[in-house]
């Protein structure tokens, strides 16, 4: 039992550290070094994404490939919870794609995704996320 409550303790503090003192989700994404900070959906996939990261020392490194001239794409290697519904995506928006995707949008597209969340400084998005390169990203809770 006491294993259990520990356990559930643990995932709680994991949980809450991508929060901020207003209860909004938080995350910061990291490219060579510069850091840029998203704002996240209150959704199953990004409490999902927010474990993962925790049972990954609070750092999730993924590599994403340029895909149709508009997003960086990549595999999670597993499954998240995900409710698509059609969207249209602009700079800047990340979202799960296939519930096994994630998706960073620099420019735009319409299709069904789980929305993850958005980068709040989108200035200069196609030189940030290397569009035309094969890029490594670090999703971090801060």
């Amino acid at each position: 039992m006491k294993k259990i409550f520990a356990f559930a303790l643990l995932s709680t503090f994991a949980l809450m550290s991508c929060y901020n003192a207003n209860l909004k989700e938080e995350m910061v994404i990291e490219i060579a070094g510069e850091r840029r900070t998203l704002t996240l959906e209150n959704n199953d996939s990004v409490n999902a994404l927010i474990s993962l990261i925790s049972t990954n020392d609070g750092k999730l490194s993924l590599t994403f490939s340029d895909y149709g001239g508009f997003e960086k794409l990549t595999n999670l290697n597993t499954t998240l919870p995900s409710n698509d519904v059609k969207v249209v995506t602009e700079p800047g928006d990340i979202v799960l794609y296939q519930s096994s995707h994630l998706v960073i949008f620099y420019g735009s597209n319409s299709w069904s995704y789980t929305r993850i969340g958005k980068i709040d400084d989108t200035s200069d998005l196609s030189s940030f996320l290397k569009e035309g390169e094969e890029v490594n990203i670090d999703f971090l809770c801060v």
